[in-house]
């Protein structure tokens, strides 16, 4: 056995000094045992060791380690080791001791470092281990202390006291590497273990275990994190290690293309290269700013295997030591770690290659050394081939590395204690903190990280306050160290801190709702799904999900928090910018954004904040900058509330390209400078009230919310006596002030009274009323005064646009104008404004006491006022006297000292303000209207402000009287009435207390109170009263108002005194009218204004007239006397009241009269019976007169009995027994009346005219005269006394005679008229007899559907006949019916009939004839008999030769008792009946089948109607006559066109075949017009033309001959052959018969009429053309030249037309050579004429003003040319431009067009209107009144022509002019001037359909007259002369030739003039 030694090398350190930091410990010794087995089965001998490695500095290396023995053989491995204090270097460390290590603040430390070198530093953080690993807990501590981590060995070998992975099991996570598949053997399986065992910590772990999920997730936190910001050109995903592997190159190619090359033996050359790919090179530049030196970047890499990875190796090399020169840490990675698979397998290839060379060279020089070559533990292990998984591992594991060290040397190395000292803070007073620069402060994070980490401490600290201080969800979170990257930012509270305070309107949206003290994952997770949230709301493009917080891993929260410190800071506002505008006004504002860089810049707009929504962006899409250019962004504001709003416009930079923008912010700031009343439904935006003082007037105002969202408003008044602000009230010079004064004062008025401490104090003695000053005055709890105004609400609720009624109360002091604004306060929906103009006069009259004495009235002087005599009525606040005619009345008027009305003001206005509680506690208390309560409020401050306008001072006068007591002035309103100028009333306060015998003689003093409340009611006396004399003298009888005003500064009483003059004899006039036996009541009011109460005695005269004798009328109450009027008869009754007053003695009269009418009826009765049998009642008759009554009784019913006369009792009834027998069945209405006297009975509407014999009737009628009650000794009354019953016998009908039955078919198919009798209707025949010796007139009943017969029937005594009833029944099915027979005589009898109602049969319609090739219609009329709509189904056996016009998709709806007429179409298709036959049916669900048989028959085609066509003369034109073939079948078609004359004659038939004549105007364009195959039910079209040669009427016949395709002939009738030729004669011109008597063809025949016209004027100029002024008039001749009317006049074309002048009467016409046809003739036989319009319009506008007549037509002997001449007028009514033809037809045939231009002009303006300016800015109108040409109104439009002034304007601008006869509607005309001394010019035009009238509008400034005054004294001498002067000066010609002038001169470039000029 030998010892083994370990030689361990020296390392440098980052200081440059030497170090062991490597130590090799031997658990089991340094011996090594030889093997001691048999041969071939030694097993080698294991000797454990274990390597630690310790750094005091940060270092990264990779050295051999050599074991030597004791012979001297050694063996090396290299070991890679990494000591550094960054966490994206030494997550491996952190990864295996997650359970053993913590992370706390070491403080004792940080003290030495902070005496020793004197830093601000405290706390920082380091890892040190643990004495007892834990499992760390799911949700890390919150209390930021400490963090512990997983667990792992940091040995290779695992000990009995290390926390394995099976310690606590954990499951796999998703990202991590791949766990190695099992090896197929077990030296498979130990290769491997060797591989992994030899590379340590360069692979990642197992999947399964903690360790491997922690690597994965940093591995996904570096990709995700480059993806999203690695690259130059934007996001671009990649994945490890694949991408990167790839990346290595600009230039790429396809790898089979590769193998291909080489397989050949070829090189790459330029046409194999690919596309450019971006590469780990671009990144490294992207982020660093310079490319990895010695890098070519566009360099391509070789084709050959061998050179490829060579340079692949040197790359990787040099990559690797460009991050090592960095302060990477990279030792440990390989650059064939970073290649792909296949080059890495080349790469072992190659060195195993060269391997091989080295150990054969090595051999051959040992061998002949003599020695053994030596063997190495690295040369073994690389033998070792990585397998390909395996390699995957270590490659991701190398990758990894590589990314997280290039973010540690060129990402986080910025972070540094100078950059963090000038980072933009938002807490501008609280300093960042110091942070140690050292280092080595902490062993486990760098500079950086200890800086991010004091960044969010600090933040968190500071805003956990603010941010969470109303949290409802735990309130402020527990202060905490953030000393880790994980779990102590897994709550989202630290993240929510610093997004708090960078982005202060994520605090309400999203971060206040986060739980401050999470204690479950769902909690945790719920504040991470805020903190995403948060950050996609303000753009903050990050890859971070809400799991990735909850599970934190501490390299991706260390990202996370990199990328937070780089762009919060951007989220600080830039500027600030300023809206000033009206309330509810938009205001727009611009935000220039500048792009200095050559790129384009895209920015997305956001708006966030409190008030975000009260702005917009009009484009709120993407925004592109251009490049070196700008952008200007609109953003509006439409503000809500008048304090100001609040937002921040946020601009997002994105990516274009290469090039992104960083985030901008801007504060959006308002300013609310006006404020505008909403508008009520009258359309104004102030509403008026009036009330007189001391009078609550509740005002309704009917609020509207503007804005589109409800809410609760707050009720806020501002009350002013001047106007609220707005920007029409002109400000005084002292009110002026600059811009930034303004702005600072609205500033502080729109906060609603709560104070800000930047907010400046409105300037003293300020005279304009600011709306701050008026809101916080409303709303302060403290003010000590109030105003009128008062809402009882505090606060409305008002949907969305929604309206709303809010009661205002207006109690106003003092006399005068108040305006008061309503402001509507929602914090969340906004604000808005009414306001109410106010106007307080004068206060009601006050209630006075009343005073006895002779002049006093208290009862009969208001009935009197209340009849309508006096000015003020029956109203209590009046006092009323009364005097005689012609004397002078003397009387004080007594009033109280104390004003009741001012103190019911006072208390209401307390009990506005008092509190619920307080108003409570007074209520029950009894102390709610006490004095105290009044003098408390009146002392609160009640006064009103007084303005001297001449001094401008402000005085107040305090509502409190004086206690000396206070002066009035006195007016009084009428002339009559005299009374002091002043009166003096002295204060009450100056009332003595009553003395004791006083007291005990009246009692004590009532306590001072409001009216109404407690005390006499509306008078307080208690305070005393004083007199004013008052001296009325009437000029007549009358009623003699009076108001009494007195006036003083602080009250104001109104009262009002009307003194009676009446004439004698005036008395107060009753009327009663109401039916006998009935009662009517009247109340008569009695008002006792007095404070006694009144005894009345009531004196009643009147028969039928009732009344209590006595009444008490109560004191300050009215009081209603009860009078009845109850009549006994018929009668007219005069009465007399008197209600005499004991107290006064004044009496109140009423004259009475009473009507008693016809009495109703005392009950009704009913009486069921059956008819023919008798029944019988008993009446009760009352008697309620004190006499004996013999009543005779009548009735109006004949089948009423019973005895005449019936005595009653006086006060009794007697019972009374009616028979009734009704001899017919049916509801009687009758009465039956009871009469004493010699009333007669009235005769009612619906009673019968028989008399009974028994029961005579008698009319009564009323006695108009006065009559008395009381009846004579045998009950007679002279007036008549009457009761009476109403009767309704109900009768039923008695058996019948016999039951019939009748049967017949339903009557469906035929329409019976009404009256008329159905032709198969079923008659029944019933014998009837009479039986009696008389003529017997029976009338007759039928019901039944269906039923008919006489409606009386007639027999002579003995007589029997047979009644006829006929039965028509349209409804199918049984049914009931009766027939009922009645007979004066006989009474009724009836019969029972049994109705059967069977189907109809088919009807059979009328046979249909029609031609071949034509179609005919007939109507089928279908009739509903039923009182139901019904549905129809139609259907056709048919449809070839049968239509229904019918939709068949819908049923055919028949309303009731209604008939449609339904078409049917018949279309032949042979000759004859054939199969022309049909059945229509209607199915109908309830009615059956309606059957209807219908048949037709083909007749042979006659001659068709003339086919019109027309051309020009001398041209052609063409036309397509349409054949369809009939038949249903093939047919050949002969096609002839002949001329008309020669088709009549009889001619055969090859005559007619032949062709037209040659100079026939037709012609026929079928190139084959005979043997046309035309198939069934086929159309052939037949082209014509038509060219006319000669002006007249062309006629040709075109003949269409058909015969069968096989030859055979058609069978016909005789009646088929015959038609109706164009002359009359009746020949068979239709078909050809052959030798056997059938038909051979059939013909169709087609006249063709041709009509030729002139050839149209196309050229403009040869138009006549009429021009003529509007509303004139002009004649002319218009000669029109008919060319073709002759046969020779076809040459050449003249001017067909002209106009000339009207030849004067005394001169000559022309001679020409023609033949003058007619003279003076308006229409003539040879030639036609009319007008053609171009349109309706022109036609309505032309048709009146337009006359046409023609005079004469000529014709040229010669030529033959004729010439009309017409007589032309145009008068037109408005400008107009129209072109009209004149068309000429000849009776021949020929038509001429003449085209004609009219044209009218401009009229003459109807009148110039002048008007002369007012002023300035000052409109002035006229107005004239205009009517309509018509007698009825026409519409009109009025409008001012272009060029016209703006300054006038014309109202209404529509509207209707009123007829002729009436006064016309007024047009006014206003004018506003804008410019001193400018002519203002117009055009008006008014219009309607016909007619225009025109103006000339002049407007006149106003004259100018310049002031004209007098020196006061006269200039002093002397004056010189002006000849002495010298001449003028001329300063403009001066001006002109300057040539500089001085800085101050306003011409500038001139020089100074010397003075001396």
């Amino acid at each position: 056995p030998s010892s083994v030694k370990v030689e361990l090398p020296e390392i440098e350190l980052d200081d440059g000094s030497l170090a062991s930091v490597l130590k090799v410990d031997f658990p089991k010794g340094q011996d090594i045992q030889p093997c001691s087995a048999d041969a071939g089965q030694e097993e080698p001998f294991l000797l454990p060791c274990i390597v630690t490695f310790s750094s005091p500095r940060p270092v990264s290396f990779s050295q051999p380690l050599t074991f030597v023995d004791d012979e001297g053989r050694n063996f090396t491995f290299h070991v890679s080791a990494t000591a550094d204090n960054c966490v994206l270097s030494n997550y491996p460390f952190l990864a295996k001791h997650r359970t053993d290590h913590h992370i706390i603040r070491n403080e004792e430390e940080t003290r030495e470092i902070l005496v020793r070198e004197g830093t601000g530093a405290l706390g920082e953080a380091v890892i040190i281990p643990t004495s007892s690993p834990q499992r760390p807990s799911t949700h890390g501590s919150t209390t930021g202390t400490s963090t512990a981590f997983g667990m792992s060995s940091s040995s290779y070998e695992e000990t009995s006291n290390s926390v394995t992975g099976d310690t606590y099991p954990s499951s796999p996570r998703e990202g991590a590497v791949p766990q190695l598949p099992a090896a197929d053997s077990e030296i498979q399986q130990e290769r491997q273990e060797a591989a992994s065992r030899s590379l340590g910590s360069a692979a990642f772990p197992e999947e399964d275990s903690e360790e491997g999920i922690f690597h994965a997730e940093v591995a996904l936190s570096a990709q995700r994190w480059f993806s999203m910001h690695g690259w130059p050109g934007g996001p671009f995903p990649i994945s490890i290690p694949q991408s990167l592997r790839k990346g290595v190159s600009r230039m790429h190619t396809d790898p089979d293309e590769r193998s291909k090359v080489t397989s050949r033996g070829g090189s790459w050359d330029a046409s194999s290269l690919k596309k450019e790919i971006k590469t780990v090179y671009d990144m490294i530049t992207h982020l660093s700013g310079r490319p990895v030196p010695g890098i070519p970047i566009n360099q391509p890499l070789p084709v050959d295997l061998t050179e490829r990875v060579l340079q692949l190796h040197w790359q990787h090399s040099t990559l690797l030591t460009f991050i090592k020169s960095q302060g990477g840490c990279v030792s440990s990675i390989r650059p064939e770690y970073l290649m792909e698979p296949e080059d890495f397998r080349w790469w072992v290839k190659v060195q195993t290659r060269n391997r091989h060379k080295e150990e054969r060279r090595s051999r051959e020089m040992a061998a002949a050394a003599g020695v053994e070559p030596e063997l190495t533990f690295e040369e073994e292990a690389e033998r070792r081939e990585l397998e390909e998984v395996l390699f995957e591992s270590v490659s991701k594991k190398a990758w990894s590395d590589v990314l997280l060290q290039l973010l540690k040397v060129l990402v986080l190395s910025r972070i540094t204690p100078r950059q963090f000292k000038n980072i933009p803070s938002p807490i501008k007073d609280v300093p960042l903190p110091m942070v140690n620069p050292d280092p080595l402060a902490s062993n486990i994070y760098s500079v950086g990280e200890r800086i991010l980490l004091a960044w969010l401490n600090h933040y968190y600290e500071h805003m956990r306050h603010k941010v969470w201080a109303d949290c409802d969800k735990g309130g402020v979170p527990p202060s905490r160290w953030v000393v880790n990257f994980d779990f102590d930012l897994l709550d989202g509270l630290v993240l929510g801190a610093v997004l708090a305070a960078h982005v202060p309107f994520l605090i309400k949206t999203h971060l206040n709702s986060m739980y401050t003290h999470p204690s479950t994952p769902e909690q945790c997770l719920h504040n991470a799904l805020k903190i995403t949230g948060a950050l996609k709301t303000i753009g903050l493009d990050y890859d971070i999900q809400a799991i990735d917080i909850t599970d934190p891993n501490p390299v991706a929260m260390l990202l996370l928090c990199v990328h937070l410190y780089q762009h919060l800071p951007h989220y600080l506002p830039k500027a600030t910018v300023e809206f000033v505008g009206s309330l509810h006004a938009t205001v727009q504002r611009e935000v220039r954004l500048t792009n200095p860089s050559s790129k384009p810049l895209i920015y997305h707009p956001m708006i966030a904040g409190r008030d975000a929504r009260d702005f917009l962006i009009p484009k709120a899409e993407a925004i592109t900058v251009p490049p070196r250019g700008s952008h200007n962004l609109p953003v509006e504001f439409t503000s809500r509330l008048l304090r100001p709003a609040e937002a921040v416009l946020v601009l997002v930079g994105r990516r274009a390209g290469a090039a992104v923008g960083s985030t901008l912010v801007f504060n959006l700031r308002t300013l609310v400078d006006n404020i505008t009343p909403k508008s009520f439904s009258n359309k104004q935006g102030t509403t008026k009230i009036e009330s007189p003082c001391y009078e609550l007037y509740r005002c309704q105002l009917n609020v509207t919310n503007p804005f589109s969202e409800p809410g609760d408003f707050r009720i806020v008044l501002v009350e002013a006596r001047e106007p609220f602000p707005s920007p029409k009230v002109k400000k005084s010079a002292s009110q002026k002030s600059s811009s930034a004064k303004s702005m600072k004062k609205i500033k502080s008025k729109i906060d609603h009274g709560q104070k800000k401490v930047d907010s400046p104090s409105p300037p003293p003695n300020d005279e304009k009323i600011e709306i701050t000053a008026a809101v916080e005055k409303s709303t302060s709890t403290d003010s000590t005064a109030f105003g009128s105004f008062f809402s009882p609400k505090g606060s409305v609720h008002l949907e969305a646009r929604g309206s709303a009624e809010v009661e205002i109360e207006f109690l106003p002091f003092q006399t005068g104008h108040r305006q008061c604004s309503i402001l509507f306060i929602n914090e969340e929906v906004g604000e808005f404004l009414y306001s109410i103009e106010a106007s307080a006069v004068l206060p009601l009259p006050s209630v006075l006491p009343w005073v006895p004495s002779p002049h006093s009235v208290r009862i009969s002087s208001a009935a009197a006022a209340g009849k309508g005599r006096g000015l003020f009525g029956g109203d209590e606040r009046v006092i009323y006297w009364k005097c005689e005619n012609n004397s002078v009345l003397k009387e004080n008027l007594v009033i109280p000292i104390t004003n009741a009305a001012r103190e019911r003001s006072l208390v209401i206005a307390a009990q506005q303000r008092m509190s619920e509680y307080e108003r409570e506690r007074r209520r029950i208390a009894g102390t709610l209207a006490s004095g105290t309560v009044t003098a408390a409020i009146a002392a609160l401050g009640l006064h009103d402000r007084v303005v001297d306008r001449s001094r401008h001072i402000t005085t107040s006068h305090m509502l409190i009287a004086p206690p000396e007591g206070t002066t009035f002035n006195v007016q009084v309103s009428s002339p009559l009435f005299d009374a002091p100028t002043q009166v003096f009333v002295p204060s009450p306060l100056n009332n003595r207390p009553k003395p004791a015998s006083e007291v005990a003689r009246e009692g004590p003093r009532i306590e001072r109170s409001a009216a109404g409340i407690v005390g006499n009611q509306g008078v307080i006396l208690d305070d005393g009263t004083i007199n004013i004399p008052i001296k009325f003298q009437p000029k007549g009888a009358g009623h003699y108002p009076c108001r009494i005003v007195l006036f003083a500064p602080n009250d104001v009483r109104v009262f009002q005194l009307e003194v009676i003059v009446n004439p004698d004899g005036s008395a107060a006039e009753l009327e009663f009218i109401t039916p006998a036996h009935q009662s009517v009541s009247q109340d008569i009011p009695i008002h006792n204004p007095t404070l006694h109460d009144w005894d009345l005695k009531a004196e009643l005269d009147g028969d039928g007239f009732y009344g209590p004798p006595m009444m008490l009328a109560r004191a300050q109450q009215t009081t209603l006397y009860p009078l009845m009027f109850r009549p006994v008869l018929e009668c007219l009754s005069l009465g007399r009241l008197v209600l005499k007053n004991h107290e006064d003695g004044t009496e109140h009269v009423f004259n009475l009269k009473g009507l008693g009418q016809k009495p109703l009826a005392l009950d009704h009765i009913v009486v069921p019976c059956r008819a023919r049998e008798k029944v019988t009642k008993v009446l009760q008759i009352p008697n309620v007169s004190n006499r004996k009554l013999i009543y005779q009784v009548s009735s109006s019913l004949p089948c009423v009995s019973g005895s005449p006369t019936v005595t009653v009792l006086p006060g009794q009834t007697a019972p009374y027994k009616v028979s009734i027998t009704p001899w017919q069945r049916g509801a009687f209405s009758g009465v039956i009346t009871f009469v004493a006297g010699d009333a007669q009975k009235p005769r009612e509407e619906d009673s019968s005219s028989d008399e009974d014999d028994e029961l005579p009737t008698s009319p009564v009628t009323p006695s108009s005269r006065l009559s008395s009650i009381q009846g004579d000794a045998d009950g007679d009354f002279p007036g008549g006394y009457r009761v009476w019953y109403s009767l309704e016998i109900q009768a039923s009908p008695p058996e019948p005679e016999k039951r019939l039955q009748i049967t017949c078919s339903a009557q469906l198919l035929d329409y019976v008229r009404e009256g008329a009798v159905p032709k198969s209707a079923a008659m029944m025949e019933v014998p009837i007899h009479n039986p009696t010796s008389t003529k017997l007139a029976l009338s007759v009943t039928i019901q039944g559907a269906g039923l008919s017969g006489d409606p009386e029937v007639t027999l002579a005594p003995g007589e029997e006949k047979w009644y006829r009833l006929l039965f028509a029944p349209t409804v199918v099915g049984k049914t009931r019916g009766s027939l009922i027979f009645y007979g004066a005589s006989v009474g009724e009898f009836w019969y029972d009939l049994d109705l059967v109602a069977d189907t109809p049969a088919p009807k059979v319609l009328p046979q249909m004839e029609c031609e071949l090739g034509r179609w005919t219609r007939q109507f089928i009329r279908l009739y509903n008999p039923t009182d139901e709509p019904i549905e129809l189904e139609p259907h056709n056996s048919n449809p070839n030769n049968f239509t229904l016009e019918v939709d068949p998709a819908k049923p055919v709806v028949l309303q009731s008792r209604s008939s449609l007429m339904v078409p049917l179409q018949f279309l032949p298709s042979a000759l004859g009946s054939a199969n022309h036959t049909a059945e229509i049916t209607f199915c109908s669900e309830t009615l059956g089948d309606w059957v209807y048989l219908a048949s037709g028959t083909g007749i042979l085609p006659q001659p068709l109607d003339p086919v019109m066509v027309s051309a020009e003369f001398q041209s052609n034109t063409s036309l397509i006559i349409p054949f369809r073939n009939p038949f249903d079948e093939a047919v050949i078609v002969d096609v002839i066109l002949t001329d008309q004359k020669q088709f009549l004659h009889k001619i055969s038939e090859s005559v007619i075949k032949q062709s037209i004549t040659t100079d026939s105007a037709f012609c026929l364009l079928l190139k084959h017009p005979h043997n046309i195959l035309l198939a069934p039910r086929a159309t052939l079209d037949l082209p014509l033309t038509f060219a006319p040669n000669r002006m007249e009427l062309h006629e040709a016949v075109c003949v269409v001959s058909v015969r069968r395709e096989d030859g055979r002939s058609w069978k016909f009738g005789e009646r088929d052959m015959k038609v109706e030729t164009m002359d009359g004669d009746s020949v068979e011109r239709s078909a050809s018969r052959t030798s056997s008597g059938g038909l051979r063809d059939v013909r169709w025949i087609y006249p063709i009429h041709g009509v030729p016209e002139s050839h149209p004027v196309k050229d403009a100029s040869r138009a006549a053309s009429v021009e003529c002024q509007a509303r004139n008039r002009v004649e002319e001749r218009l000669e029109v030249t008919l060319m073709g009317a002759a046969p020779s006049s076809a040459g050449g074309y003249p001017n067909p037309m002209k106009t000339r002048a009207i030849t004067p009467v005394d001169a000559q016409r022309p001679n020409t050579d023609g033949v003058i046809v007619g003279e003076g003739n308006t229409v003539t036989e040879e030639f036609s004429y009319e007008i053609e319009f171009e349109s309706e319009d022109a036609q309505s506008q032309l048709e009146h003003s337009l006359g046409l007549s023609l005079v004469r037509k000529q014709r040229d002997r010669v030529s033959g040319v004729v010439v009309l001449i017409f007589n032309l007028i145009f008068a037109p009514a408005k400008p107009l431009r129209h072109n009209v033809e004149l068309l000429v037809k000849s009776a021949t045939g020929g038509v001429w067009r003449f085209p004609i231009r009219l044209c009218a002009t401009e009229p003459t303006p109807d009148d110039i209107i002048t008007i002369e300016s007012v002023g300035l800015n000052k409109e002035s109108a006229v107005a004239f009144r205009l009517t309509s040409q018509q007698s009825h109104p026409v519409a009109f439009h009025a409008y001012f022509v272009a060029g016209s002034d703006p300054e006038f304007q014309v109202f209404p601008q529509t509207g209707e002019l009123l007829p002729l006869g009436t006064n016309g509607t007024q047009i006014s005309i206003s004018f506003t001037p804008r410019i001193y001394g400018k002519h203002y010019h117009a055009k008006l035009v008014i219009q309607t359909h016909d007619m225009q009238w025109t103006y000339n509008i002049r407007g006149m400034p106003q004259v100018y007259k310049p002031p004209v005054g007098r020196s006061s004294s006269p200039i002093a001498g002397p004056h010189p002369k002006p000849a002495l002067q010298g001449p003028k000066r001329n300063f403009l010609k001066e001006n002109m030739q300057l040539v500089t002038t001085g800085v101050s001169s306003p011409i500038k470039g001139t020089s100074i003039l010397l003075k001396g000029k």
